[in-house]
């Protein structure tokens, strides 16, 4: 007897709905009858949202689908509050803003939640961001696509614009970041990453307060603050792009901060060294010390009594530091007195978590000041990782908790969760104890039951851990070259380890130890002529190959090693343990310098891919020069080898020149889909040149019509 599959419960079809991806639920039951129409609107409308998160093997039918009038019929959009997109592995960077716009009318019209994972950051994005967040979103989740912050360097380093000049990618995505903490910003919440800033974008650079401690002026403009911003959770690289946030937020209930390299950079101050001290003793003499009568935070007299003195005593009695440094770091702490609580305040501030990296007395100083100025909060979160010189031997103990890490006074902490690690000498078990125990007896502790304090000395690592809770101790093993910071020791995400001895045991035991998913990074040595190391290379490869029951993703530094496998350790290779393999990534040399047995292996690359990897869907590629990878014709570029580099590099911009690297990279594209059914994404990372990117944008529009292409001096993306 033969059943059909509408005959089964609403209840049975929801569980199998449950397990199908909502596209392919739409793509395969929609209009097949109103049973299945209104178990489809159901669904979708109880998870409230659509997470297109997948490979970028999906995205196609993604666009086709949310494009389609088919899914502007269905009855359950009204219901989709929330959209995650993850463009790790796509170029959906310009049809994001179709799938949320249909022309200028909101499709989703309670869209309310957006969260963008590594998008990468077009202009048309940027616009209507900023629409969204002033008429229609609550939350806003970014994590940017790094490429980002290195647009502005090769396009100088390139010469398409001026040193001196700003691209305007990047200046539309700084005024975007300045509106995130304005007036214009209606959000409620945000969660933001922007810790791959560098030094040719400078992000952070662009949010630099004037020093003026109640100047209502900064950078020449207004302060316009962002009313209804409640939660914000961000990671930064330094410091003192804090205080432009707080001023900026005053309705804040909680504020988590990450910092990835201190807590405030003193350098940044440099430049306004001028308008310090007179911008502080103004103040005073127009009696604006302090203005809120009411709070508890401490007056600028205080500040400079309990803080800025002992600490300028310290400095001028250090024989090594330069007057330039004295005046730099005496500077730095008047600017902190010099900012009173009605600069500082975010009175409705309940829940305050900071993350960060100390390394001197100047950045514990900075903490304290923030931390006295939010003396009211409920709960406090701290995690640190004190990297003072190991000759200090800086032990933390209550008297340092007291001192640097609690406000002065706490009239509403109803939880403090600290987990400090710091760099020392050595640290005694009987002071072990002591410690412990004088958390015990303190007054404040026992009131407010927070002596469940632990402490424990790491001798092999040289620190001191302490926690208001338990000891997390980091997992360590013979090879280990990059221990995780601590604030992934619980369960951290990446690892990197050398090949030793010991490594075989590691594996067998990589179960027991890290229980959940975890990239770990194997480093090997480089291209070596010597063939033993070659083939033992060769044989851990296959053992590590061999390993999963069915490798899906395989990231790889050299393709050589690749060949290598194949060559020396075949034998040791599980039967089809590439055939599995969906996405690959690794380095290919230059096909115009090197050995002449480098320059031809990216012929290979196509025949090895389809005969051992046929299923293959994502390609990236790492170069050291152009993103073709066989070489255009000798007789094209033989001529000049022994030219002068300038000669030689302006022979290579010849029209006829560029159109041989047009014509040989159409050949290496065509041949990777013909000989790979399944292909559907190219990631290149490589250099070219300015001159030949609208040539190759011509080329692939041409010859893959249907496609989605993007192209940069650095990058090449190509979505099938």
């Amino acid at each position: 007897m033969i059943g059909k599959l509408e005959n089964l419960p609403n209840e049975i079809l929801l569980m199998i709905f449950s397990n199908i991806k909502w596209f392919e639920m739409i793509e395969s039951f929609w209009s097949l009858n109103q049973q299945f129409n209104s178990l489809i609107g159901f669904k979708i409308s109880g998870d409230n949202g659509i997470n297109i998160s997948e490979e970028c093997l999906y995205f196609n039918k993604y666009y086709k689908i949310l494009s389609s009038t088919l899914f502007n019929s269905l009855s359950c959009i009204p219901y989709i509050k929330w959209i995650r997109i993850d463009g790790r592995n796509s170029s959906c960077c310009d049809i994001i803003s179709q799938w949320i716009f249909d022309g200028n009318i909101l499709r989703f019209i309670n869209l309310k939640k957006l969260i963008l994972i590594e998008c990468y950051v077009i202009e048309k994005l940027i616009e209507n961001l900023s629409l969204l967040i002033e008429h229609q979103l609550d939350e806003l989740i970014l994590r940017f696509d790094k490429d980002i912050f290195k647009i502005s360097h090769h396009e100088r380093s390139s010469g398409i614009i001026a040193c001196n000049q700003e691209p305007k990618l990047m200046l539309m995505f700084k005024e975007f970041l300045r509106e995130l903490f304005s007036v214009k910003c209606q959000l409620t919440s945000i969660e933001l990453d922007i810790s791959d800033d560098d030094f040719s974008t400078n992000i952070h650079r662009s949010y630099s307060l004037s020093i003026g401690a109640h100047s209502n002026v900064i950078n020449n403009e207004l302060i316009t603050h962002c009313m209804n911003l409640r939660y914000l959770h961000i990671h930064l690289i330094y410091g003192y792009i804090l205080e432009y946030i707080i001023q900026r937020t005053p309705a804040l209930e909680i504020l988590s901060v990450q910092f990835k390299d201190g807590l405030v950079k003193q350098s940044s101050y440099e430049l306004q060294l001028q308008q310090f001290v007179p911008n502080l003793f103004n103040c005073r003499s127009m009696g604006l010390e302090n203005s809120n009568a009411e709070s508890s935070s401490p007056s600028a007299d205080e500040l400079e009594t309990r803080e800025i003195e002992p600490f300028i005593s310290t400095i001028a009695t250090d024989e090594n530091s330069s007057s330039a440094s004295v005046m730099r770091k005496t500077a730095f702490l008047y600017h902190c007195a010099s900012l009173q609580t009605d600069y500082f305040l975010i009175p409705k501030l309940k829940c305050f978590i900071i993350k960060s990296v100390i390394i001197n007395d100047s950045q514990l100083n900075y903490l304290k000041w923030i931390l006295n100025n939010v003396n009211y909060i409920e709960k406090l979160k701290i995690r640190l990782d004190i990297k003072k010189s190991v000759e200090e031997n800086f032990i933390v103990n209550r008297n340092i908790i007291y001192k640097y890490f609690l406000p002065d006074v706490s009239r509403n902490l109803l939880d403090f969760d600290f987990y400090i690690a710091s760099k020392c000498k050595s640290l005694l078990s009987n002071d072990i104890h002591r410690i412990i125990n004088s958390f015990k007896t303190d007054r404040f502790f026992v009131n407010h039951i927070f002596t469940n304090v632990q402490c424990v000395f790491d001798p092999v690592m040289s620190y001191q851990y302490l926690s208001s809770t338990r000891i997390i101790n980091p997992k360590r093993f013979d090879g280990m070259i990059d221990l995780p910071t601590i604030f992934d020791w619980e369960h951290p995400k990446y690892i990197q380890i050398d090949l030793c001895p010991s490594t075989s045991l590691f594996l067998k035991q990589i179960n027991t130890i890290f229980p959940y998913r975890i990239h770990i990074k194997f480093s090997m040595a480089h291209h070596d002529k010597c063939i033993d190391k070659n083939k033992l290379r060769a044989e851990v490869l296959a053992y590590l190959i061999s390993m999963p029951i069915q490798l899906i993703y395989l990231r790889i530094e050299q393709y050589e090693w690749l060949l290598h496998l194949v060559e020396y350790a075949s034998d040791k290779l599980r039967k089809n343990a590439l055939s599995t393999v969906r996405h690959v990534e690794f380095c290919l040399t230059s096909c115009y310098y090197g050995s002449n047995e480098s320059i031809q292996m990216g012929k290979n690359l196509i025949p090895f891919l389809s005969r051992y990897m046929p299923y293959l869907q994502i390609l990236r590629l790492w170069r050291d020069d152009d993103f073709a990878w066989t070489p255009i014709p000798p007789s094209c570029w033989s001529r000049y080898l022994n030219s002068s580099n300038r000669r030689r590099r302006l022979a290579l911009l010849i029209p006829e020149v560029i159109q041989q690297h047009v014509i040989v990279f159409e050949q290496n594209i065509s041949e990777l889909v013909q000989q790979l059914k399944h292909f559907v994404y190219l990631d290149i990372y490589g250099q070219t040149d300015r001159e030949k990117i609208e040539p190759y944008r011509l080329m692939v529009q041409t010859r893959f019509p249907n496609s989605r292409v993007f192209i940069h001096i650095s990058r090449f993306r190509l979505w099938l």
